[in-house]
């Protein structure tokens, strides 16, 4: 048997130190199907299993170190996030669901950015983004960009609920939602290098290079 765990892969094991908590976050983000993963602007990478399910968890966790299921509320109903037997994610309304939202909102709380305001950029893949005639599929778009602004809050027990504010068990509100095309996702990472400088700049070559899209 298979055990499950809410195992987060990051390059460090500690969040980032946040030096202004009331400045806006810039995240980039991927919610697929199998992990959720996020860029941070200091560089960092973290991801969570895309793992969820309707309903609370049904488990008290005494050391709060060991806890590997999350509780979050959203549209009046609780979802369980992490080492739980999770509900699939394959299916063509995901990106703008529910579950969707709950799963991206651990995956920020994992990365440290509880409490804060966030603009986040994610994507869709080609076929999901553009019809065959080359038309914006605006209304998938618009479902997505719309999903994760819908709020969602971390559950809290009452009795614990004074030493999880303590600790900053806080939601995380999406402000901005731009949502792109998976391919052009990557050709940015291809065409944007860093300087010397520790600047960013376009590789001119990368971008008049001829780019083809397989999806």
């Amino acid at each position: 048997m298979t055990e499950l765990t809410d195992e987060k892969f990051s390059d460090e094991d500690k969040p980032p130190v946040i030096t202004n908590p009331m400045a806006v976050g810039q995240v980039g983000l991927d919610d697929g199907y199998a992990y959720t993963k996020v860029a941070l602007p200091d560089g960092r990478l973290v991801a969570v299993p895309s793992r969820a399910r309707m309903g609370p968890a049904g488990v008290t966790w005494i050391r709060d170190e060991e806890q590997k299921i999350f509780e979050y509320e959203t549209g009046g109903s609780v979802y369980s996030v992490g080492a739980v037997d999770g509900e699939p994610t394959q299916f063509d309304e995901y990106p703008g669901s529910a579950l969707n939202r709950v799963i991206v909102q651990h995956a920020l709380q994992q990365a440290g950015m509880s409490g804060r305001s966030v603009h986040v950029v994610t994507g869709l893949p080609v076929s999901a983004y553009y019809r065959n005639d080359g038309q914006q599929r605006r209304q998938a778009i618009q479902a997505k960009r719309d999903g994760l602004k819908v709020a969602v809050e971390p559950v809290v027990a009452r009795k614990a609920s004074q030493r999880s504010a303590q600790q900053g068990l806080l939601k995380v509100s999406i402000a901005f939602h731009e949502v792109i095309p998976e391919a052009l996702a990557a050709w940015y990472d291809y065409v944007i290098v860093m300087t010397d400088d520790d600047g960013v700049t376009l590789d001119a070559d990368r971008v008049n290079a001829p780019i083809a899209i397989v999806d």
